[in-house]
């Protein structure tokens, strides 16, 4: 691990994640899809199949010599003993099967028929609970099948809206007995119930998502416009799952966050604000969020869910942490992105179309439920996934330094598994190994855990070294004090009427910086009227700052900016910034041609330059200081950073005022005028770009035709 010290390595280790991608690692060939996960930064990276499909369970499922097979099912739970629940929704029925998948019996009440279950858990005792949707009720059995007690009906309180409908659709129970309830569009959340049904309250309920329109509606609506709007209502939670500990897991559809929700004693979120699954994007106008319809916690803590939308399996750590996701690759119904892939809309072992359940053993392995093909499909833990639970479980524990060698086996099998850094670093921090821990928190892109680390090796080297340092200091000053006597005394300085074999007037062009962030009006308008400045000095100030803003992307510390190195384009970000200055411009004196402006193209060049001057004059020093503060001064650090943001506008602001001689009004005007007119630009850029392309592609495709025939 000592590599990881050296930035070139790290360089290279990145270069080759991106460049070699999915051909770098080994898979399986029998399994129809690839696994991933996500480095710190969220690009995708390939990795060692976590889980393997096994088996098919009721596929073809006889009972009592009839062919009866599951008819969309809906709900799946595993007890402790590893038998299986599953609510066979439109068969109006729950069927057990035993841990090989063989068929146990199937429980249909016959004196008080199901009706359109969807939900089944199992308690400790052997209880089975089944939320019975078509007849609006719990049902609670005893082990054997017979009732334990009078179906839960819809309880009565006066805490209970009147629109509250009671349509159970997954249940819960905790080790009090208390059940948690999802229902059918129950916007208010799980409905908690003691054991003899009695209302307790609602819990876990979502935030209702408001926009700054909604705001503004709110403002200038009247009532009646008002009550013609959709009213905003929280999301519905559509599944529910329970751990060992007693937290309460629960899925929404329709979130942008916070999809994945584990909520402690206390009813608060332990996820608080995380995003769960793929990225939002936008398809047909509409925003897209995964769709969440199942979620199963294992033994280890970890949380599996099912998302529908892409029939995709997504894994994470105790604590939101992604560790692994798997399956189709694309949306349901729509080919695949990996075109080796079998399609989406095919049967096939390890793929879901429509996934309605998830549930784990005691051994980890899964089993994901799927109501297109009316199977059960059983996922098998992997030795890579199960070496990486067992070191996530030993980290999530605290037990750092047990969980070190599980990493590093980890790291053998693929280098690119970026979850493994955390741990290592952690491991590296007990230890006391400061620097190593700095490497690893950096490759897992934990700014917290690297500036933590170097807070440390901060402060072992001023308890060693800070007598010594504060010496130099000292006797720095005093030789600083003697020599600027003994030059004063015997006149060492140089006589002003001296001759030197240069011309000083393009260095007097650049002093006169020091005058514009002194007196930028005076300054400016010096510019234009006295021709303080030239345009030499202009595109020197140019270099410089494009120099600056390469030094600022790739040195400031990682403490403050976490962009990987791989991702950092220094050449990108010089074009980018000379096409934006360009652009500003041109933008900017095309608006003083119309606009009364009375300074030329060449002082709207060199003022314009002037004013970037404080990216110099701070941004250089400030990346330089980033690397000796921690979160602790991270406030230093965002001040200074945002004064130079200010004094910039500021002096582009006074620029234009003092150049075109225009009144604040005026120049407020004129700064608007100018941002619109840069927009306009760029829409133009883009889209005489993409026309050429188009227009290109068109020749092109002629060539190809001529040449063909």
């Amino acid at each position: 691990m000592k590599t990881l010290k050296s930035r070139w390595v790290l360089l290279f280790l990145a270069v080759w994640v991106v460049v070699a991608g999915i051909k770098a690692f080994p898979v399986h060939a029998e399994v129809p899809y690839t696994t991933f996960t996500q480095d710190s930064y969220g690009f995708n990276m390939p990795s060692e199949t976590a889980y393997e499909p096994v088996n098919v369970i009721g596929k073809d499922l006889h009972i009592n010599g009839t062919y009866s097979p599951l008819n969309q099912p809906q709900g799946v739970y595993i007890d402790s003993n590893d038998q299986i629940y599953v609510a066979d929704t439109n068969n109006n029925r729950v069927v057990q099967f035993d841990p090989d998948g063989n068929f146990v019996r199937a429980i249909t009440l016959p004196d008080s028929p199901l009706k359109a279950p969807q939900g089944v858990f199992v308690n400790d005792n052997g209880d089975i609970y089944i939320a019975d949707t078509g007849n609006k009720r719990i049902v609670v059995l005893n082990a054997d099948g017979t009732l334990k007690h009078q179906p839960i009906m819809e309880p009565k309180s006066v805490f209970i809206p009147d629109t509250f409908k009671f349509d159970p659709i997954k249940v819960v129970v905790d080790k009090r007995g208390f059940m948690y309830i999802a229902t059918l569009g129950g916007y208010e959340g799980l409905l908690e119930l003691a054991p003899d049904g009695a209302f307790q309250s609602f819990y876990g309920t979502n935030k209702t998502d408001y926009s700054i329109f909604d705001t503004l509606k709110r403002i200038f609506y009247t009532k009646q416009q008002l009550a013609l709007e959709l009213s905003k209502l929280p999301g519905s939670v559509n599944n529910v799952a329970i751990d060992k500990y007693g937290f309460i897991y629960t899925t929404t559809i329709g979130l942008q966050k916070e999809e994945i929700k584990k909520i402690n004693l206390a009813g608060q979120n332990v996820f608080k604000d995380k995003t769960f699954g793929i990225p939002p994007f936008t398809q047909s106008g509409n925003v897209v969020n995964s769709q969440f319809v199942a979620l199963t916690v294992d033994h280890n803590g970890n949380v599996t869910a099912v998302d529908k939308l892409t029939g995709r399996i997504w894994q994470y750590d105790p604590s939101g942490s992604l560790l692994f996701y798997w399956g189709s690759g694309g949306l349901r119904g729509q080919q695949n992105n990996n075109p080796s892939a079998p399609n989406v809309g095919t049967d096939i072992i390890g793929l879901s179309r429509t996934p309605t359940g998830i549930a784990s053993d005691s051994k980890n392995n899964l089993y994901v439920l799927d109501a297109a093909s009316n199977t059960l499909q059983e996922f098998r833990l992997t030795e890579f996934a199960n070496l990486v639970q067992t070191a996530s479980s030993l980290t999530q524990t605290g037990h750092y330094a047990e969980s070190e060698p599980y990493w590093q086996k980890i790291l053998f099998f693929n280098t690119y598994f970026f979850p493994a850094y955390e741990g290592l670093a952690k491991a590296s921090y007990q230890k006391g190994d400061y620097h190593e821990a700095m490497a690893d928190y950096r490759l897992a892109g934990d700014q917290q855990g690297y500036s933590d680390s170097y807070w440390k090796i901060r402060l072992s080297w001023f308890q060693k070294y800070f007598g010594f340092a504060a010496s130099t200091v000292v006797i720095l000053l005093i030789i600083g004090n003697i020599w600027t006597a003994l030059a004063k005394k015997f006149g060492w300085r140089r006589s002003k009427n001296s001759k030197v074999w240069f011309d000083y007037s393009f260095i007097n062009h650049l002093r006169h910086t020091i005058y514009v962030l002194k007196h930028p009006l005076d300054g400016f308008a010096s510019i234009r009227y006295e021709k303080k400045g030239s345009l030499w000095s202009a595109w020197f100030l140019l270099i410089l700052v494009a120099i600056s803003l390469g030094i600022n992307n790739v040195y400031t510390s990682f403490t403050f900016n976490n962009t990987p190195i791989y991702a950092i384009n220094v050449s990108n970000i010089v074009i980018g910034f000379v096409a934006g200055w360009v652009s500003w411009i041109v933008s900017n004196y095309l608006i003083n041609s119309i606009y009364r402006g009375e300074g030329r193209f060449r002082d709207v060049i060199i003022g314009s330059s002037y004013a970037l001057s404080p990216v110099i004059l701070i941004g250089l020093p400030l990346t330089l200081i980033s690397n000796i503060l921690t979160t602790n001064e991270a406030s230093i650090f965002h001040f200074f950073n945002t004064v130079m943001l200010c004094w910039c506008a500021l002096l582009f602001f006074w620029q234009i005022q003092a150049q075109q001689n225009y009144s604040f009004g005026e120049t407020v005007v004129n700064v608007l005028l100018s941002l619109f007119t840069l927009l306009v630009l760029w829409v133009l850029i883009a889209i005489i770009f993409g026309l050429s392309s188009q227009v290109t592609d068109f020749v092109y495709g002629i060539y190809q035709e001529v040449s063909i025939r």
